[in-house]
């Protein structure tokens, strides 16, 4: 049997329910705000709720309030807080 670490870096952030500040100005990485001008990141309104969405692959994905988003090389994905803190620790 062999062990496994996790051996990626990833730029990521937790998501705390808001992309821009009061301002109308980007509060995100300038990675995700280039995904939300892509159209890879958008809200829509669920039950009168606007929700954040992630597309890719296709398909629209929630992202939730406390999931962490990560840049993949060709799209923004969600990922749920309990796994990318158990997989990832903070680096610099």
């Amino acid at each position: 049997m062999a062990r496994y670490r996790q051996k990626a870096v990833v730029d990521a952030f937790q998501y705390d329910g808001e992309i821009k500040d009061a301002n109308g100005h980007y509060c995100v990485p300038g990675w995700a705000a280039e995904a939300v001008e892509k159209g890879q990141l958008f809200y829509e309104s669920v039950d009168g709720e606007p929700l954040l969405f992630a597309e890719f692959y296709g398909e629209r994905q929630i992202v939730n309030i406390g999931d962490y988003l990560m840049n993949g090389q060709e799209f923004v994905f969600p990922v749920e807080a309990e796994w990318f803190e158990s997989t990832f620790e903070k680096i610099g």
